[in-house]
């Protein structure tokens, strides 16, 4: 006896299950933090993660976001599945260009 559609659950469809929330961070200036939003949900790492239905961390630091070993080392240490990179409006100078290895 055949199924339904050809389906052998008998036709009926089931929520898909996530296996893996997106996640993503972002790092930058006081512009990533939100500080130019007219509200803290207008703030575009929050539309971008609402758009890809992920949650977000936001690394925006406010005249801070230079580029840093340290900082960059810690956000490579997180599991995450977008990273938005938006540092220099802090970080002009060509010493937060040079590349440093990873261990």
């Amino acid at each position: 006896e055949g199924h339904p559609a050809g389906r052998p659950d008998g036709g009926k469809r089931q929520a898909a299950v996530r296996t893996h929330t997106p996640h993503g961070e972002a790092y930058g200036s006081s512009v990533t933090q939100g500080a130019c939003a007219s509200k803290a949900g207008s703030c575009y790492t929050t539309l971008l993660a609402r758009r890809l239905d992920a949650a977000q961390i936001n690394l925006g630091f406010s005249g801070n976001a230079k580029g840093k070993e340290i900082i960059a080392r810690y956000i490579a240490s997180l599991d995450m599945s977008l990273f938005v990179y938006d540092y220099d409006y802090n970080a002009p100078s060509t010493v937060y260009e040079t590349p440093f290895a990873y261990p």
